[in-house]
């Protein structure tokens, strides 16, 4: 299905995603997200991104988890074209809040 992101499809996607932080040595949690079929979708880039504003915007900074999106496609063109476009975004994020590949 080919939906624009959306702010609604963003944060519809996003409530499904867990809050809790693991309990083990006070750890964020690392949630690992694959998109299989990403064509040249910016869906993994533009959740990442709001999940990143959401863990700015909680006041407890031990409650921040981490996500690791892995986007996959059969097509090579289409995963060079999403690499070359969000090299950038990618290379920006801090280890403690997650990664981004394709």
């Amino acid at each position: 299905w080919i939906v624009p992101n959306s702010p609604e499809l963003i944060d519809t996607i996003l409530n499904l995603f867990p809050l809790s932080m693991s309990a083990e040595d006070a750890k964020p949690n690392r949630i690992s997200v694959l998109e299989i079929g990403c064509g040249v979708s910016q869906l993994s880039l533009s959740l990442i991104q709001r999940l990143l504003l959401r863990n700015k915007d909680r006041a407890d900074h031990d409650q921040r988890q981490a996500y690791d999106f892995v986007s996959t496609d059969v097509s090579s063109v289409c995963i060079e074209q999403n690499q070359r476009r969000d090299h950038a975004s990618i290379a920006s994020l801090r280890a403690t809040d997650g990664s981004l590949s394709y």
